[in-house]
């Protein structure tokens, strides 16, 4: 069912080439059992779980604690599925096998035979990609209240007041625990770009433009305000901030200065004369 997905994966691994194909790479994103112990570090009911040792070079890809509804939901399920609720049971089975296949366990993992799928690769970190067992918790959930409804006449009012509640609690973290910007800081920054923009004799010829202020940390901001530049004044810009950009344009990417600017039109074959670049 996912080949019409993977296919164009696939297609994009040829072009972009090999980022993030290296077998020991995914290793290190493939789920541990400790994983799905560990919690965000701003969660206000789980924080503590952010201590639990996951042995893995990008430990922060790892923190899949989903809330004790979810662990809740399918210790209940058990218990249905002995009370031969097929439905249930054949869930179970799905997320069963979902995990198994990809749960790192003491250097043995059968997402390696995943791997030889084509364009699989290109999905790139396993741990995003088991979010989706979610849609199936989720699943044995309704079940879950639709069984106390019949069962213990539970009204709807309350599932539809408490639950929401409980998954508030559950799940809340604080917001210092996210990376945020200040929106009039932020609005400064992209009113400084276009004021460079607009101060350059060729600004009404040119349809593309760079920003490269050859600034080496934190990168990823230059592009993001360029971006949203871009978007307010309808251009277009070479600036980008992806994950599945092109092999060749890594160097602008992380170092965003006008050498590696160079280098990237170069390999496009495009003329820096039609690219109009403000430091």
């Amino acid at each position: 069912a996912l080949t019409p997905l993977f296919y164009f994966y696939y297609k994009r691994n040829q072009i972009t080439g090999g980022y993030y194909t290296d077998y020991e790479f995914y290793m290190q994103t493939i789920p541990r059992l400790s994983s799905y112990f560990k919690s965000f570090g701003s969660s206000v009911s789980w924080g503590f779980l952010n201590n639990t040792e996951v042995i893995s070079k990008y430990e922060w890809l790892h923190i899949l604690f989903p809330g004790s509804i979810v662990f809740i939901t399918l210790i209940f399920s058990f218990y249905l599925a002995i009370k031969k609720n097929r439905s249930v049971l054949v869930l179970l089975i799905v997320l069963l096998f979902f995990i198994l296949f990809t749960t790192y366990y003491e250097g043995h993992t059968l997402y390696g035979y995943l791997m030889k799928i084509p364009g699989i690769k290109a999905a790139r970190v396993v741990s995003r990609v088991v979010t989706v067992l979610i849609f199936f918790v989720a699943w044995l959930l309704c079940i879950q209240l639709d069984f106390l409804q019949t069962k213990t006449r539970l009204s709807s009012t309350w599932i539809v007041v408490l639950l929401p509640l409980l998954l508030v609690l559950d799940n809340y973290c604080l917001p210092n625990g996210f990376k945020s910007f200040d929106k009039v800081e932020c609005k400064e920054r992209i009113q400084k770009i276009e004021d460079l923009l607009k101060q350059n004799p060729k600004f009404n010829q040119l349809k593309v433009f760079a920003y490269a202020p050859a600034i080496q940390k934190e990168s990823e901001l230059y592009h993001l305000d360029a971006m949203l530049c871009a978007l307010k004044l309808k251009m277009k810009t070479i600036n980008g901030y992806s994950s599945s950009c092109h092999r060749f344009y890594g160097p602008f990417w992380k170092n965003i200065d006008t050498l590696s600017l160079q280098q990237w039109c170069g390999k496009m074959n495009l003329s820096m004369d039609s690219v109009l670049v403000v430091n």
